[in-house]
């Protein structure tokens, strides 16, 4: 057995179930996309053609195709998920952020519901989901983030980490009495904007108000009382807090405050207004999957198996790119004119860059992965045992 076959059976260790043929084919598939910077499979088999054995570049194309016609994408799925989680995972506190991104595939539109793991404030996507059009503006709803949030709790358990404390915040779409109910019964703790138009009861004095408060009024009374918050109740009962914070997007001129509902102590503000602040990670992540590094939008697989294992694949590059971004960042920033500060360079492409320096075949791209995987574990009887 020579290194490399070594090295991708010790790497199979995180990837259980996928034999050592198909991983090397994995690996091959990824360093073609990662020296194509795009998914659309034409470019991505100009890539591999003369590294993934085949006759001809149709066959070398037929070979990719199939490679999305597995019946292993379940676990894919899950080993990148475990991948993120012994990176960037934390057994005490994780903070998760949710959002969609769509586009279109031909006549066909994506719809990808993703919870991503946030870590030194940059989002990794650990689970998602294609929900197509449920309504016209094909808004998420309730019954489906808890089948996601669900599914990322059982994967959790599956990596034999501890669960966490986890936190999640959302933008307005992800709101609603059952969800954030939900949220409550499984442990989770929630920072979500609200809607100005909503309206709640208002919880004061250990009595609820005979009448449903509109958010704009209620949020001028709190601050004409020179608070930060309030109790308001869902239609079910649920207590919750009302914050109020300062708007740091572009358009604080027209609304220089957000309203964010949240079962965090509210007397925390500065901490509720970071972990809101996290959202924004995860529009970060969807701009460099899609049009700032990996071309996701290029898509030409339709079966919701194969985009899913794609996805993942992209996701498995992304990881190990902010890996490498983490390491090799420089600290020069630049500042916007709503006085927000960010880095010259983003960290994605700070270890985009790093990582194909690093990589001049998929040979490479094991190996670094292998190191990466050193790096967060120590090797026993040819099996990884994660340090987290």
């Amino acid at each position: 057995m020579n290194s490399l076959e070594t090295k991708i059976d010790e790497i199979s260790f995180i990837f259980e179930g996928i034999s050592r043929k198909k991983l090397e084919l994995f690996f091959q598939l990824s360093d073609s996309i990662l020296k194509a910077k795009t998914v659309c499979l034409y470019k991505v088999t100009d890539e591999a053609f003369g590294v993934i054995r085949s006759k001809s570049f149709e066959s070398c194309y037929q070979k990719i195709l199939n490679f999305f016609c597995t019946g292993l994408t379940d676990l894919y799925l899950y080993s990148i998920f475990s991948l993120v989680v012994y990176l960037f995972g934390n057994p005490n506190e994780v903070h998760l952020s949710i959002d969609r991104t769509t586009w279109k595939v031909g006549s066909r539109y994506i719809n990808l519901l993703v919870i991503g793991l946030v870590y030194e404030n940059i989002c990794i996507p650990l689970i998602w989901q294609d929900i197509g059009k449920t309504n016209k503006k094909g808004n998420s709803n309730a019954t489906q983030r808890f089948l996601l949030i669900d599914e990322l709790l059982r994967r959790w358990k599956k990596t034999n980490v501890a669960l966490p404390l986890f936190e999640i915040s959302g933008d307005r779409e992800f709101i609603g009495d059952k969800w954030l109910v939900g949220l409550e019964e499984r442990g989770i703790k929630f920072v979500i904007r609200l809607k100005e138009s909503q309206k709640f009861h208002v919880w004061h004095k250990r009595t609820m108000s005979a009448k449903k408060v509109s958010l704009k009024s209620l949020a001028k009374r709190i601050q004409g009382k020179q608070k930060a918050f309030t109790e308001i109740v869902t239609e079910s009962g649920y207590i919750v807090k009302l914050v109020i914070i300062p708007n740091t997007e572009r358009n604080a001129s027209k609304q220089p405050f957000l309203l964010l509902v949240t079962n965090i102590d509210a007397e925390l503000i500065e901490k509720i207004q970071q972990k809101f602040g996290f959202r924004w990670s995860i529009e970060c992540c969807f701009k460099h999957l899609k049009s700032n590094g990996l071309d996701l939008e290029k898509i030409n697989l339709e079966a919701d198996h194969k985009i899913h294992l794609m996805v993942a694949i992209l996701i498995f590059l992304y990881a190990l790119c902010i890996h490498k971004g983490i390491k090799r960042r420089n600290n020069r920033s630049k500042k916007y004119k709503n006085a927000t500060v960010s880095p010259a360079r983003s960290i994605f492409r700070q270890g985009l860059s790093e990582l194909k320096r690093a990589i001049k075949n998929y040979y490479d791209l094991v190996i670094t992965t292998w190191n990466i995987l050193k790096e967060i574990s120590q090797i026993t009887s040819n099996k990884f045992i994660f340090k987290i």
